[in-house]
C-alpha cells in the first residue's frame, strides 16, 4: 500500500524547487513530521523540458536515498501528486528543526554578533564529516559513487535546535549513477561558494566541496560574505582568480595557526588544499585540542537561540505580507494528492501523463495550506485526475469560503453598530 502524505504549509523555494512542511498519515491517527520538496511547477509545463527536469529530480532522489548518515538530512520516499492542471513528483526527507546557517548568519550581521570562532570550527568539522561520508560512499556492488556535492552553500546546511549540523539538498550533486549529464563547460552550484576550477566549468571532484566548506568558516570568523552577493560577470572573475583577503585583515582575533589552516583550505590550486574532508576536519580538531577549545553541541544550542529567535521574526512579517492572499491561495491549492511511487514503470506512467494509473487515488483530495513566500511565487495549479471530482471539490471548497466571507461581513457590521 502506498504511503500518503500531507501538505502543511510551504517552508521555502529555489530556483529548482520548493520544499513543504508536512505530516506522513498512517492509520489509527499515525502522523510523522516532514519535510517534501517538489518542482518547481513552471520547470513542467514545457514537454520538451520536462522530462529532463523530471529526470535530473530522480537522480537527486536516488542518489540521496544511498546517504544514510546523521550528519545529512535524511530521504524516506519519493512520491507523485496530482491536481486539475500540472503534476508533480516529490521527495519526502526528513524535517529538521532549527535553521539554516544563511539564517544564523544574517542574524549575526544584523545584530552585529560575532559567532565564537570555536563554534564556527565545530560547525565546519561537523560539515566535513557529513561530506567524508558521502565522498567515500560506494554503491551497492561496491563501487565508488563518486558523489560531489557542488552546491555547499548557506542555505544548504542546517543547524538543530539541539546543535547539530545537517546537509541537505543534493539537487545539484554529481555521481556515477546519474541518468542525466551535466552538460560540458556549464555552471552548477551558487557562484559566491564555487571553487576557481567550478567558476571556469572544469571538471570538479570532491575537493570543489572542501573549498565551499572554507568559504563558509571564512564568513562565520569574519561575519561578511566573503564576495558580492550578486552573480555577476565581474563577480565570476573574482570567484575564478580566487582572490581572498586573509583572515586576519578581517578579524584580528582569529588565531595564526587558524588562519593557515583556512589558508591552505582555500588555495585557488586543488592539489596544494586539504585533499579529504577527513584531513581537513582533523587539522580543525588538532587546533581545538591544542589550544584547550572545547565545544560540544549543546553549545551550539545555546546559539542557536538568537538565530531562532530572529527567524521567528522573519516568518512573522512574511506571515503578515501573506495573509492577505491566503484566501486566493487555499481557492488555487485546494487539490493535491500525494502518494509512494514503487517502481519504475510508475514514473514512465507519470510522464506520459497516465495520471488515472493505479499508482493515483483521487477519491480523497488533500487540502493544501501555504503561505505566500515573499520572494516567490506560490504553487500555480496542481492537476486533478478526474474532472468530476475536481468540480465537486473547487466547489465545496468555494462555498467554504464564501461562508467564512460572510461571518466576517456580519462581524464588521456588528463592529461598526457597537460603535454607534
Amino acid at each position: 500500500m502506498a504511503q500518503e502524505y500531507k501538505i502543511i504549509q510551504k517552508l521555502a523555494a529555489g530556483g529548482f524547487a520548493e520544499v513543504f512542511l508536512g505530516s506522513a498519515e498512517g492509520v489509527e491517527g499515525f502522523s510523522k513530521t516532514v519535510a517534501i520538496k517538489r518542482i518547481l511547477p513552471n520547470l513542467t509545463k514545457n514537454t520538451e523540458e520536462k522530462e529532463r527536469f523530471v529526470r535530473m529530480f530522480l537522480d537527486e532522489a536516488r542518489l540521496w536515498a544511498q546517504l544514510n548518515h546523521n550528519k545529512i538530512v535524511q530521504v524516506f520516499d519519493l512520491g507523485a501528486g496530482i491536481d486539475k492542471n500540472n503534476d508533480s513528483f516529490f521527495i519526502v526527507m526528513e524535517y529538521v528543526d532549527g535553521a539554516n546557517l544563511e539564517i544564523v548568519m544574517r542574524a549575526a550581521r544584523k545584530l552585529n554578533i560575532k559567532i565564537p570562532y570555536h563554534h564556527a570550527v565545530f560547525i565546519t568539522m561537523q560539515i566535513l564529516e557529513g561530506l567524508f561520508y558521502a565522498h567515500t560512499r560506494n554503491d551497492e556492488n561496491n563501487q565508488p559513487l563518486n558523489i560531489v556535492h557542488r552546491d555547499i552553500s548557506p542555505p544548504n546546511i542546517i543547524l538543530t535546535v539541539d546543535g547539530h549540523v545537517k546537509i541537505t539538498d543534493f539537487g545539484l550533486a554529481k555521481a556515477t549513477t546519474q541518468l542525466e549529464r551535466t552538460s560540458p563547460n556549464s555552471l552548477k552550484g551558487k557562484i559566491d561558494y564555487m571553487s576557481p576550477e567550478q567558476a571556469k566549468g572544469e571538471k570538479v571532484d570532491h575537493r570543489t566541496d572542501l573549498f565551499a566548506t572554507a568559504i563558509l568558516l571564512h564568513e562565520m570568523l569574519s561575519n561578511k560574505k566573503l564576495y558580492s552577493n550578486k552573480a555577476t560577470l565581474e563577480t565570476l572573475g573574482v570567484v575564478q582568480k580566487a582572490h581572498i583577503e586573509p583572515i586576519r585583515k578581517l578579524n584580528p582575533e582569529v588565531h595564526p595557526e587558524l588562519e593557515e589552516i583556512l589558508t591552505k583550505a582555500l588555495d585557488p590550486i586543488p592539489s596544494r588544499r586539504y585533499q579529504t574532508a577527513l584531513e581537513f576536519e582533523d587539522a580543525l580538531a588538532c587546533y581545538l585540542f591544542k589550544h584547550n577549545l572545547k565545544v560540544i553541541t549543546h553549545d551550539l544550542s545555546k546559539s542557536m537561540q538568537m538565530a531562532l529567535s530572529f527567524k521567528k521574526e522573519e516568518d512573522e512579517k512574511k506571515s503578515k505580507v501573506a495573509s492577505t492572499d491566503t484566501i486566493d491561495q487555499l481557492i488555487m491549492n485546494a487539490l493535491v494528492k500525494i502518494k509512494s511511487i514503487k517502481s519504475e514503470e510508475d514514473i514512465d506512467k507519470f510522464l506520459s501523463n497516465d495520471l488515472m494509473s493505479g499508482i493515483f487515488d483521487v477519491d480523497k483530495p488533500l487540502a493544501v495550506f501555504s503561505e505566500e513566500d515573499e520572494k516567490k511565487n506560490m504553487i500555480s495549479e496542481l492537476p486533478s485526475g478526474n474532472e468530476k471530482i475536481q468540480k465537486g471539490n473547487t466547489g465545496f471548497v468555494i462555498a467554504i469560503i464564501i461562508l467564512v466571507m460572510a461571518l466576517l461581513a456580519a462581524v464588521f457590521v456588528l463592529i461598526a453598530i457597537l460603535k454607534k
